[in-house]
């Protein structure tokens, strides 16, 4: 049933967006298909019995002519209306199907909850099938209109013997039931071979991926032992589906020996036929061009079966792909409700956690936190790695909703607020951010909507505007040789400075830097945080670094162990306090004076 109900959803597509394209498809597919179509059979079985009766009897040689050119310009225009409507009318058609789909899809990847990307199995099943949504779209509809032309083939076919021989009808009902069930088996094995296999594609995939992926070129060539790794990993994945082919070759090759030797060579090749021959010759019962008739009707029969049987496993494993489709396509976010309709204040607000704790589906990672932080307030997070500095702004951020206690803004619960508005309060540089393969100008404003000068004072308050000088690009320059051959490859520090120009664009109240100046030499983390706080100092501005010398200028700092605040103060007051951030900017400190 479930198989059913996803194959409807996915042809629910083409019946949306292009039905009238998809209804003449369906019909000329049934009707004009070169390997599929009714025509074919008509021509193949019909016009021969038509051609051996008139020689048979005497029918005037100007009617025998007549009707084999009646057939000829039949099949000669439709055969072109069929040919012209799948190269223009249905490639078109297509086209926009996909591109209608596509847009969904996007547009429903940016409501997708973020902790849907931290879950494996939803990572795994949704996003994946997502990737091959077009593949699966047209091997949906390919089986589709597969199944109606059979069907369309079966019933004429069954009709026609059934009409010239009771024998041969029965004959074929047995072999038929037999057919059918040898395909079953066939195909539930074919079934148990796929899913055995999929663990082994599914790696194999990923370390082909990588071996021809940018990102890790350099690794592998470094670090040549861990390609030796990934490549012996390979051949690992590829002795698991030899080791499927040989489990079920031999039950596969039993199948197929009783299909083909015995339902095709014995029944179809020798008793048919000499029913036939019988039924002609001593009965005579049939006309010579029965022979000319039954015998490739019974073929067609067997190959329309068999196609008819291929579909339905082709379908269940097509409705996998489509469960998963469909649970994305479904997913209902649990951060954007009806209720949260409130507009995001347009200046820097108060901002208040109240007894906070969270953690990404197991243990706490944040534990009873309560902050609040002041309207145009600069604000550093600081402690080890994993103690939840990134995880709180995250929070603050409603990217995630706290497991206990309340977030608010402006005395509001932050739930209250319509998302995207809530978005629209923030600007963040992630300590993962990431430079798209576009332009710079693009990457600077994260808008379709370019202006130049917006983007030279971000670059300018960045330094980023130094790294054009000396590259010699300009904002109109790509990023990457991805889909420019002159892109420009920056470096690291490089792309943190044009990730950092975004933060200066926009008219967002509070701004979020995560790590802004991990990869940046201390002359240029000196400018940019001088800048940041010229710029800056009507907003609101949190941030997390491990260089201590960069949280002096904050107006609090607050330190975060083991998932609580333990310290909050600013420079000063926590070096008096002489705990856990005095004792981590001496180790800091005395590392720059040896």
């Amino acid at each position: 049933m479930n198989t059913i109900k996803n194959i409807k959803f996915m042809l629910g597509f083409p019946v949306r967006h292009i039905l009238p394209q998809f209804i003449i498809y369906i019909i000329f597919d049934m009707f004009f298909h070169p390997w599929y179509g009714l025509n074919g059979v008509i021509l193949e079985v019909l016009f021969v019995k038509i051609v051996v009766d008139a020689v048979q009897y005497n029918l005037d040689f100007n009617m025998i002519m007549l009707v084999i050119a009646a057939f000829a310009l039949y099949f000669s225009i439709f055969q072109f209306a069929y040919n012209f409507f799948i190269d223009v009318a249905w490639e078109k058609a297509m086209l926009k199907l996909h591109y209608n789909a596509q847009l969904k899809f996007i547009a429903m990847a940016q409501k997708v909850d973020i902790k849907c990307f931290d879950d494996e199995k939803f990572y795994d099943g949704c996003m994946k099938s997502v990737a091959v949504f077009e593949e699966k779209l047209n091997e949906t509809i390919h089986n589709f209109r597969l199944m109606l032309c059979m069907l369309l083939n079966f019933i004429f076919l069954v009709s026609l013997l059934w009409s010239l021989s009771i024998y041969i009808m029965l004959t074929m009902i047995g072999t038929s039931a037999a057919s059918i069930f040898l395909n079953a088996k066939t195909n539930k094995i074919n079934y148990s071979k796929h899913m055995e296999n999929i663990k082994y594609e599914k790696k194999s995939n990923y370390i082909r991926r990588i071996f021809g992926g940018y990102g890790f070129a350099k690794d592998f060539r470094v670090h040549n032992k861990f390609s030796n790794l990934l490549a012996t990993d390979y051949h690992r994945q590829n002795a698991g589906k030899l080791e499927t082919e040989k489990k079920y070759r031999k039950p596969l090759f039993l199948l197929d020996l009783l299909e083909d030797y015995f339902l095709g060579s014995f029944i179809y090749q020798g008793v048919l036929i000499l029913i036939v021959s019988y039924q002609i010759l001593v009965e005579k019962s049939l006309p010579y061009s029965s022979f000319a008739v039954i015998v490739p009707s019974t073929w067609a029969l067997k190959g329309s079966m068999e196609a008819l049987g291929g579909v339905i496993p082709q379908f269940k494993i097509l409705s996998e792909y489509i469960g998963e489709i469909k649970k994305f396509l479904n997913y209902k976010s649990e951060l954007r409700t009806d209720h949260s309709t409130r507009a995001a204040p347009d200046s820097p607000e108060p901002i208040e956690l109240k007894n906070v704790s969270f953690g990404y589906g197991g243990d706490a990672i944040l534990k009873n936190i309560s902050l609040k932080i002041q309207p145009r307030e600069k604000i550093a997070i600081v402690g080890e790695n994993g103690a939840g500095k990134s995880t709180l702004i995250k929070l603050v951020m409603r990217l995630y909703d706290p497991d206990e206690g309340e977030i608010s803004l402006k005395g509001t619960d932050i739930r209250e607020y319509e998302l995207d508005s809530y978005y629209g309060y923030f600007s963040a540089v992630f300590q993962d951010y990431k430079i798209f393969a576009a332009n710079i100008a693009e990457n600077v404003l994260a808008d379709d909507a370019i202006d130049y000068d917006a983007a030279k004072t971000a670059a300018n308050l960045s330094g980023f505007d130094k790294v054009l000088e000396h590259s010699g690009g300009n904002f109109a320059s790509q990023i990457s040789k991805e889909f420019d051959k002159n892109g420009l490859i920056l470096s690291g520090g490089e792309m943190q400075k044009l990730a950092i120009s975004r933060a200066f664009t926009g008219n967002h109240p509070v701004l979020v830097l995560d790590e802004p100046s991990s990869a940046l030499d201390p002359i240029s983390e000196a400018e940019i945080n001088q800048k940041l706080l010229t710029h800056c100092k009507n907003n609101t501005v949190i941030f997390i670094s491990h260089r201590l010398s960069t949280t002096k200028m904050a107006d609090r700092i607050v330190v975060i162990f083991g998932g609580e605040i333990v310290e909050q103060g600013n420079h000063g007051e926590l070096m008096a306090l002489g705990g856990r951030y005095a004792e981590m900017f001496g180790l800091q400190a005395k590392n720059y004076k040896t």
